[in-house]
């Protein structure tokens, strides 16, 4: 009894240690990338999609029909979370006698996740639904039904991989699609099935898993994490054990041909190093991109002015957290470099960042919804923007 504690207790403290590194690259992304433009997007999509959906399916049953489907294909993908390593098939598998507390705790832990995803995804289709059916208690009938489908083939993905009809993932598809469309139109009938089907699965299931499911699930959380981290990357750059220095010479180019570049060796030097290293300047490409894409979608000037100004807001902000997190220790003791001729040096490389970004918008013209007219105001009032930013809030957070 007391193994199975401590290997429960070993779960707990790898959820807090997944836990802590989440919110930590969740806390870099909500307060230095461009994740409020992904939001910009996501929403413009989801509200463009639903009009449109609903302008496309007028018939009650084939509405039925298409969620229907999408609910099967969301409630046949489950994932269990054991944050297992390499060497915990050295080191756990000769102790799996004792791995029930371990594994409850994944499942609990798993769905509790499903959960939340479930209730996610049911509710972004909660406005359509309630357009189309006008049954509030079948949506939340619905919402049940996601949930606890999702539980059992949690359990059935744990204990089950291969060997059997029902472990294809198209069969399930076709099974938790005949179940909603039984929900939806004969709800008694699907009682009598989702009751079958839970007796079958959960008599069935064991708290232990087969030995050859251990590299399979190892093997899971490598995919899960590496997938995690791309994902991330998106936003900032996650660190790397060795930084890798690119030469970009067509970049630097823009440096040593600036008229500062003697005048502000500062500007010279902290300029070459944020294009070379690529720790600012990954995430101002995918800023920049981010804000282009935002303002071809749109249609409203004032929602474009908006997403100008918080792509060179986010893109300043970026450039003097880089300066803070770094502070170049090696730069300033090699070189006779002040707190003013850092501030100016740092005002210059923020001018020509988001003056580059500004002065391409005129690229997007063609293929953006607003008017030429409208994409020169957006680049004028950017211009007002970035001088006040690059003088007044860019170097004030300069203290080296």
């Amino acid at each position: 009894m007391r193994q199975e504690q401590y290997f429960g207790e070993l779960y707990n403290k790898r959820v807090k240690q997944n836990g802590k590194e989440v919110v930590r690259y969740l806390t870099r992304i909500g307060s230095n990338s461009g994740l409020y433009y992904l939001f910009i997007l996501f929403l413009y999509a989801y509200i463009q999609g639903t009009t449109w959906l609903n302008q496309w399916v007028t018939n009650q049953q084939l509405f039925l029909a298409v969620v229907a489907i999408v609910l099967a294909i969301f409630v046949t993908k489950s994932h269990i979370r054991t944050f297992f390593t390499d060497t915990d098939i050295t080191f756990l598998l000769p102790a799996e006698p004792y791995l029930r507390g371990f594994f409850t705790k994944s499942i609990l832990y798993s769905f509790a996740i499903h959960a939340l995803q479930s209730v996610l995804l049911v509710m972004f289709i909660y406005p359509l639904f309630l357009a189309k059916t006008e049954s509030v208690p079948l949506f939340l009938l619905t919402l049940f039904a996601v949930i606890l489908l999702k539980g059992l083939h949690l359990l059935y993905h744990f204990q089950y991989r291969q060997g059997s009809i029902f472990t294809n993932r198209f069969v399930q598809i076709i099974i938790a699609f005949a179940l909603f469309m039984s929900l939806f139109f004969k709800p008694i009938l699907f009682l009598v099935l989702f009751g079958v089907t839970s007796y079958l699965i959960i008599m069935k299931t064991s708290l232990l898993i087969p030995s050859f499911h251990w590299k399979i699930l190892v093997e899971e959380e490598k995919k899960r994490k590496s997938g995690f981290i791309s994902i991330i990357n998106i936003f900032v750059d996650v660190p790397k054990e060795q930084i890798v220095v690119r030469r970009r010479a067509w970049l630097v180019s823009l440096f040593t041909k600036h008229p500062y570049a003697t005048k502000s060796p500062f500007f010279y030097l902290f300029g070459r190093s944020l294009v070379r290293q690529g720790e600012f300047f990954g995430i101002y490409i995918r800023l920049t991109l981010l804000m282009y894409i935002a303002i071809c979608l749109t249609t409203n000037i004032y929602v474009g002015i908006l997403i100008v100004l918080i792509g060179l807001h986010l893109s300043a902000n970026q450039l003097g957290y880089h300066v803070k997190i770094n502070n170049y220790p090696m730069l300033l003791r090699t070189y006779p470099v002040t707190n003013e001729d850092a501030k100016l040096g740092i005002s210059h490389v923020s001018v020509l960042m988001l003056g580059i970004q500004i002065l391409l918008l005129i690229v997007v013209s063609p293929i953006a919804q607003l008017s030429v007219v409208e994409i020169l105001l957006l680049q004028g009032i950017g211009i007002c923007y970035l001088l006040f930013v690059s003088l007044k809030i860019v170097p004030n957070k300069v203290m080296l």
